[in-house]
């Protein structure tokens, strides 16, 4: 009896041991919404669990139609492997495939990498990693559980903007260039702007005799005149008073 407890509690601890000692991929964020057109990453982490993780195949699929992979940037302490079957972009069939190891082990939570992705047509679609990833302990055994993970991808149209609108923000344009070119320009050297008024004050006064003189013809000849003519009648009355003067004396 004593045998058959310790049979079971050693199978139950020997199936118990995988899924305490297991390795979890995640892919982050866990759902993403652009338009058509543009780029987004996804970033992809490992966490070992209670073993160190000596080498790590991420193997992710998506819509081909719809998505672009672009990129694909390891995170720091990873040496990639660069070989068939363990180094793959596939935009024709969709697939990407990326190993690398960790020297040492990687024995806490890291970033494994990032990819870059284009949106090209407008849908829906899912980024996954699939069960087809590996993280490799120290006997070369598959310690990766939970499998598979996505992203959720929501590819919208881009807004179109229409004739009306852009002739709009043309006359919009047009009336702000308009009012900029009517301000007064100021100076750059941070220079006070010379009083005008200051200036033409005189020039003012000077110019409505002139007017006053000319009767308002503006003549220059009818202002010489004018002065002569009136010079001489000064001299006259002066004259005329001296005289009456030392008559009466």
């Amino acid at each position: 009896m004593k045998k058959a407890i310790f049979s079971l509690a050693f199978v139950g601890l020997v199936l118990a041991a995988p899924a305490l000692a297991a390795t979890t991929m995640l892919i982050s964020p866990a759902s993403v919404a652009v338009t058509a057109g543009e780029s987004f990453s996804v970033a992809v982490s490992v966490n070992p669990g209670e073993v160190k993780n000596y080498t790590v195949k991420l193997a992710m699929e998506y819509p081909a139609d719809v998505l672009e992979a672009i990129s694909f940037t390891f995170g720091s302490g990873w040496m990639a492997l660069p070989q068939a079957g363990y180094d793959l972009i596939d935009n024709g069939s969709g697939t990407l495939i990326k190993t690398a190891g960790y020297p040492g082990g990687l024995s806490s939570a890291a970033s494994f990498g990032t990819v870059v992705f284009k949106a090209k047509q407008t849908g829906s679609a899912a980024i996954e990693v699939t069960a087809n990833s590996l993280a490799l302990d120290a006997q070369n055994q598959n310690a990766v559980d939970g499998l598979p993970v996505r992203t959720l991808v929501s590819v919208t149209a881009p807004t179109v903007i229409s004739e009306e609108e852009t002739q709009e923000t043309f006359s919009e344009t047009e009336e702000s260039r308009e009012e900029a070119e009517v301000e007064e320009p100021t100076t750059g050297s941070g220079e006070e702007t010379p009083d005008v008024s200051a200036v033409q004050g005189p020039n003012r006064f000077l110019a409505a005799v002139s007017r006053v003189i000319t009767f308002g013809t503006g003549n220059n000849v009818l202002s010489i005149i004018f002065l002569f003519v009136a010079g001489i009648a000064v001299y006259g009355v002066y004259t005329l008073i001296s005289t009456r003067k030392k008559k009466k004396s």
